[in-house]
C-alpha cells in the first residue's frame, strides 16, 4: 500500500519524463539538431530523447528487466509520448504566464553545480550527454514551471470527500491487512551445507554447549553477543518482527510454533544450527482506518489529478500540431 500511495508530480507526468529543451537555430550545433518530434512548430531534439530513454534503460537494468524487440519499440514510443506531453504542458504554462520563484531555481541549480564539481563521474555523464551549463539550467527551469503549472491547475484544486475515503478503505481490506507476525532472537553457529561431517559435528557440539548454558540460567542475549555468527548478535540476536515467508522454512516453522518467551530446540537450516527465542507476537489484523486515512486521501486525490491531466492533454492534442519524427 505504501508504494502505491507515494505519488509525486513527477510520477503523474511519467517517472522518467524530462522537459525537452528547445534550442534556437543559432544555439544548436548542427550535430545536435536532429529532431524526434515537433509540437506546434517547437522541436524536441534527439539528445533530449536519448537522455530520457537512457534514464529508463538504466532503471530497467537496475531491476534486471529484459525486453524483446517489440517491447523495445513500444518503450521508445512511450518515452517520446512523455516528451511530447511535457512540451504540450510547457506551452500551456506559457500561455498562462506561469512564473517560478527565481530563488528556488538558483538553489536547485547550485545543488546541481555542487554535485558536478564534487563528483567527476556525474560531470562526465553530463558532458557525455552534450549539455552545456545554460542548457541544464534551462532544463531545471522548464521542469519547475511544468510542476508549478500542474500543481496550480490540478493538484491544488483536487479534493476527496470523507465518504470516498471510507469507501476505498472498506472496499480494499486486503491492502490494509497485516498478517500474523513474530519477534524472535536467535543464536547461530554457522556451518556450510557442504561442510564435512567433522566440521558439522564440531558446530553441533558448540550449539549444544550453548543450549546447556541457557538451561542453567544463562542470559540468551548475552550468549548471542558472545557466540552467534549472525550480525544480529550486536542486538543480542534480535531479528525484530517478521511474517511468514521472510525466513527460511525450518526457522519460520520453529518461530511461529513457539509461545512467547519460549526457546526452541536446536533448529537446522542451510546457515547452520540455531537456538530461537520468541520475544513477541502480533496476531493478524487490519491497519486502523484513522491511521491510513491521510494516505488514502492523498492516493485518491492523485488519482483524480491523473485523470484531470489525462483529459487536459487529450483536449490540448486535438488542437495541437504534433509531428512524430523518431526513426
Amino acid at each position: 500500500m505504501r508504494s502505491v500511495l507515494k505519488i509525486t508530480v513527477t510520477a503523474i507526468i511519467g517517472a522518467w519524463l524530462l522537459c525537452p529543451l528547445t534550442l534556437s537555430a543559432a544555439d544548436a550545433p548542427a550535430v545536435e539538431k536532429q529532431e524526434v518530434a515537433k509540437v506546434n512548430g517547437s522541436a524536441v531534439y534527439k539528445k533530449d530523447f536519448d537522455m530520457a530513454y537512457g534514464m529508463v534503460e538504466e532503471g530497467m537494468k537496475s531491476r534486471g528487466a529484459k525486453i524483446n524487440d517489440s517491447e523495445l519499440k513500444a518503450l521508445k514510443e512511450k518515452v517520446l509520448d512523455n516528451l511530447i506531453d511535457a512540451e504540450i504542458i510547457y506551452q500551456a504554462s506559457q500561455k498562462d504566464k506561469v512564473k517560478i520563484d527565481e530563488e528556488k531555481l538558483t538553489s536547485q541549480w547550485s545543488k546541481i553545480k555542487s554535485r558536478m564539481e564534487s563528483d567527476p563521474n556525474y560531470k562526465a555523464n553530463i558532458e557525455k550527454m552534450k549539455y552545456s551549463e545554460p542548457e541544464l539550467k534551462e532544463q531545471i527551469r522548464r521542469q519547475m514551471i511544468i510542476q508549478k503549472f500542474l500543481t496550480d491547475k490540478f493538484m491544488d484544486k483536487a479534493s476527496v470527500t470523507p465518504d470516498e475515503i471510507k469507501a476505498y478503505y472498506d472496499g480494499n481490506q486486503k491492502a490494509f491487512h497485516i498478517p500474523e507476525q513474530v519477534q524472535a532472537s536467535h543464536i547461530l553457529i554457522k556451518v556450510e551445507p557442504q561442510a564435512d561431517e567433522k566440521t558439522k559435528e564440531a558446530a553441533l557440539k558448540k550449539i549444544k554447549e550453548i543450549q546447556e548454558k541457557i538451561k542453567k540460567g544463562g542470559d540468551f542475549a548475552a550468549l548471542a553477543k558472545e557466540f552467534s555468527g549472525c550480525p544480529s548478535k550486536e542486538k543480542g540476536g534480535d531479528l525484530g518482527f517478521f511474517g511468514r515467508g521472510q525466513m527460511v522454512k525450518p526457522f519460520e516453522d520453529a518461530a511461529f510454533s513457539l509461545e512467547e518467551g519460549k526457546i526452541s530446540d536446536i533448529v537446522t537450516t542451510n546457515f547452520g544450527y540455531h537456538l530461537i527465542k520468541v520475544t513477541g507476537k502480533k496476531a493478524e489484523s487490519n491497519i486502523p482506518f484513522d491511521e491510513v486515512k491521510p494516505k488514502i486521501e492523498n492516493f485518491l486525490k492523485q488519482q483524480k489529478v491523473q485523470k484531470e491531466i489525462a483529459g487536459f492533454l487529450a483536449s490540448e492534442k486535438k488542437s495541437a500540431k504534433v509531428e512524430r519524427l523518431l526513426q
